[in-house]
């Protein structure tokens, strides 16, 4: 039984008691909003993921040389992606 059956299952409740209907609908609602929550996660980390693949473009491991610069900007976009938010404040103060 997928999270989407058990939804639909919930939603079909019907019962005299009506808070029990009650609780199964804030139920459904609560799978569907874990749910997007899950999904939202998993396509930051996807994102994350493509992002940090191109590092090599920066930086080559064999030379020892590259654009820390750049790398670094990678390092920071991704950690923004993952977290929703730079670690630094927009007046350029870090937050941690």
């Amino acid at each position: 039984m997928t999270d989407t059956d058990i939804v639909t299952w919930l939603r079909s409740i019907r019962h005299n008691d009506r808070s029990v209907e009650l609780h199964c609908q804030q139920a459904a609602n609560e799978i569907e909003r874990l749910r997007e929550e899950r999904d939202d996660l998993l396509n930051r980390v996807k994102d994350a993921s493509i992002l940090l693949y191109d590092w090599d473009g920066y930086y080559d491991p064999e030379t020892g040389k590259g654009n820390a610069k750049m790398l670094a900007e990678i390092v920071e976009e991704a950690y923004t992606l993952l977290q929703g938010e730079s670690w630094r404040k927009p007046n350029g103060v870090n937050q941690m």
